[in-house]
């Protein structure tokens, strides 16, 4: 069984006619599809099969329907991992749920930008959910009416529609939700600051320990301002002090 605090929205959806859905995270290490076992697997597919990213084997997210009766859901009790991936509860069928969450691979960044959407990884996906206007959140949630994980749960109360199939990205992060996001959590500046000096700097990037590196970036991007001019600019210029000065 799952917590006694979820574990009745699911149910009560079932009784409700609605369908349960799980999007695994395939870069947890928790390795959640291992512990899918359900014979019938019918109902389960990787989220990009068909798009340009459709040989990202390794990364790529799993829609699975999930009967409440599988061991999975034990294992999801005992274990709790934090980033296994989330419940996705809608009135519609597994294909029009796929084609919708396949939409919403990348969206678009107040800047003009496009990024990867991790709505698999519930720390990240769902507190974007919550900081959502009602507009915002329906918008978003699309033919789906909870969002849900154990430390976090997004229930819509108002009509759910079907809406129509779109290419990503299409949907646009509004800045007022961005800009709470970060600063209500700043892991995924840090997680992705780190990543793009390993990847742009690595003179800069190996020059210290991994430790150190770590706590060097976590420090910057916590005393970051807007008027830094851009984050990681602002990163770099810090960090070539230390190593070339």
């Amino acid at each position: 069984m799952i917590p006694s605090s979820l574990l009745p929205q699911l149910q009560q959806a079932i009784d409700n006619k609605q369908n349960i859905f799980a999007v695994l995270n395939k870069t947890s290490d928790s390795n959640p599809l291992m512990h899918f076992s359900s014979s019938d697997l019918s109902q389960s597919e990787p989220l990009w099969l068909g798009t340009q990213y459709r040989e990202w084997f390794d990364v790529m997210p799993v829609l699975i329907q999930v009967p409440l009766s599988d061991p999975f859901i034990e294992w999801l009790e005992q274990a709790r991992p934090i980033d296994w991936g989330l419940f996705v509860v809608s009135p519609f069928n597994f294909e029009d749920v796929y084609q919708y969450l396949q939409s919403l691979t990348q969206v678009w960044l107040p800047n003009g930008r496009y990024c990867f959407f991790r709505f698999f990884d519930p720390r990240f996906s769902i507190p974007i959910v919550q900081l959502c206007n009602d507009e915002q959140r329906a918008e978003l949630m699309g033919p789906t009416s909870q969002w849900l994980s154990y430390s976090h749960q997004v229930v819509r109360n108002d009509e759910i529609s079907l809406g129509r199939a779109r290419e990503f990205p299409w949907w646009n992060v509004p800045e007022h939700v961005l800009k709470k996001f970060k600063e209500e959590d700043k892991s995924t500046l840090i997680k992705n600051s780190l990543q793009w000096l390993k990847e742009s700097h690595a003179d800069i990037y190996y020059f210290f320990s991994e430790k150190n590196v770590e706590a060097k970036i976590k420090r910057l991007v916590e005393r970051y301002r807007d008027d830094f001019g851009t984050l990681n600019t602002y990163i770099k210029n810090a960090l070539d002090k230390e190593v070339y000065r």
